[in-house]
């Protein structure tokens, strides 16, 4: 059966079966061609397989990477008797340079569909999204290889590292991998702020049923051990298993970390959660078994890094949870080297107030003309490229609506020079996740104090990392 008699059989019964009201509707456009979701792939330097994709492998040369499921779909079609779609989740991965280019052809590079991956990790590297970042990763790569005159596969290791930090200066997340740019005059700087968020012991804003069960994620604390909040309507027993992982996703929690179970009053009660041993430097999750007639508590306010929810539900709730001793909002987080969550939030969170602010301090002067501020436009969502009103239940994600109110709005730089502070950078109505600021020209300073005048609705400032940098001279 031709795509051709299939898409006008598909129409008729939109417009005639009388199901739609569509009777004076008229078909506009059809493509002239077929699309063929399991595009040719070029043969690379590397090709990804199924065991890098599920095992998470650590590539020298990581230039991008993914996170959508292994998505398979049968060779035949829609006329085909096997299952539409089978969709096995992954955790985010890594994708090597080496799959953007072929030694045998020094000046030719690869990117979207046609990267080198075997069949099994094609699945999930065909998606819009990572085909984008596999398209940023190419025009960092050429531009490395115009750079020292080389093709890809002569590049020495310094110089794919070069590459690599050019990417994460671009905000590129590449898992594991932290800023060590020398040119970026923040990394030697003090930090302090106006402010800290701790998360702190309140009634409950709310309640979350664990009749189908559910789940608490929270990076592990220095102290790994936390608090929350449930209520039972009768005395219950609370079973859960904790998962580990450097960023685990509802439907792909980790790796198995052991049990713990609660016995609870009929009411409030306060539990202790105890994270295991293997949770150190990374994400605990406790999944949750069915318990009917039980709710966990809901926070007031969004901990940043801290999210419960269900498997079969596209949308996070903020957890009444209590981490022990951290430095999850800590303002040093910002020089610390990681723009994204991954295995701790890297963030600064100030206190509910009236403009926070941040300060970076030097010993001696610094010479600068551009600011880089990596913003939270809440990066917990799980977002699709594309929406319509209905979904079906394995494609479901949780809609955006309106700004993210974490994303800072309008934002204001001052700078500490030899005649006293004065604003040298300034932004209104911001809209960006990477934020750069120009001073305009240079300016030489012993202090640098960020305020965030305005966010699109938190009453606190959210920021992943500052970069300071002379680009003109």
């Amino acid at each position: 059966m031709s795509c051709g008699r299939i898409v006008m059989g598909i129409w008729n019964y939109i417009k005639n079966s009388g199901r739609f009201n569509a009777a004076c509707y008229t078909l506009e456009w059809v493509g002239s061609l077929p699309g063929k979701r399991e595009s040719r792939r070029m043969d690379t330097a590397y090709l990804l397989s199924q065991e890098d994709v599920l095992r998470h492998t650590d590539f020298a040369d990581g230039g991008f990477y993914g996170g959508w499921y292994m998505d398979f779909h049968p060779a035949e079609g829609i006329g085909s008797d096997e299952d539409n779609c089978t969709q096995i989740p992954v955790n985010v991965y890594a994708v090597p340079l080496r799959c953007l280019y072929h030694a045998d052809f020094p000046n030719l590079l690869f990117a979207g569909r046609n990267i080198g991956t075997r069949r099994e990790a094609f699945v999930s590297t065909r998606v819009m999204n990572t085909c984008g970042l596999s398209g940023q990763a190419a025009a960092a790569l050429a531009w490395g290889c115009l750079r020292w005159g080389k093709s890809p596969a002569t590049l020495a290791p310094e110089e794919v590292e070069r590459i690599r930090q050019t990417l994460l200066r671009e905000d590129m997340f590449l898992p594991g991998l932290s800023n060590q740019d020398p040119e970026d005059l923040a990394r030697d700087a003090a930090v302090t702020a106006s402010s800290r968020y701790q998360p702190e012991e309140g009634p409950a804003a709310g309640w979350f049923s664990l009749e189908q069960g559910g789940f608490v994620a929270c990076p592990c604390p220095d102290e790994p051990r936390g608090r929350f909040l449930v209520r039972a309507d009768a005395p219950a027993t609370l079973q859960a298993v904790w998962h580990c992982c450097p960023l685990p996703s509802r439907l792909c929690p980790g790796q198995p970390a052991g049990e713990q179970s609660w016995r609870l009053t009929a009411g409030e009660n306060w539990l202790d959660a105890l994270f295991p041993s293997q949770a150190q430097g990374q994400y605990g999750m406790l999944v949750f078994d069915p318990a009917p007639g039980v709710s966990l508590a809901l926070a007031e306010r969004r901990a940043p890094g801290i999210l419960c929810g269900r498997a079969d539900a596209p949308e996070y709730r903020d957890s009444l949870f209590l981490p022990g001793k951290n430095s999850f909002y800590a303002p040093e987080n910002v020089v610390d080297g990681c723009s994204r969550v991954w295995r701790q939030p890297h963030l600064w969170c100030s206190a509910p107030e009236a403009a926070p602010w941040l300060e970076l301090r030097w010993d001696t002067p610094r010479t600068f003309d551009t600011i880089l501020l990596y913003l939270d436009p809440e990066l917990s969502m799980e977002i699709p490229s594309s929406r319509t009103d209905h979904w079906e239940d394995h494609h479901k994600f949780a809609a955006r609506k309106g700004m993210p109110p974490q994303l800072m709005r309008d934002v204001s730089v001052q700078a500490l020079t030899e005649n006293g502070w004065r604003t040298v950078a300034c932004c209104t109505g911001n809209r960006r996740r990477l934020l750069e600021l120009s001073a305009g020209e240079a300016v030489t300073a012993t202090a640098l104090r960020l305020v965030c005048e305005k966010t699109w609705g938190d009453e606190r400032a959210h920021l992943f990392e500052v970069r300071v940098y002379r680009q003109h001279r």
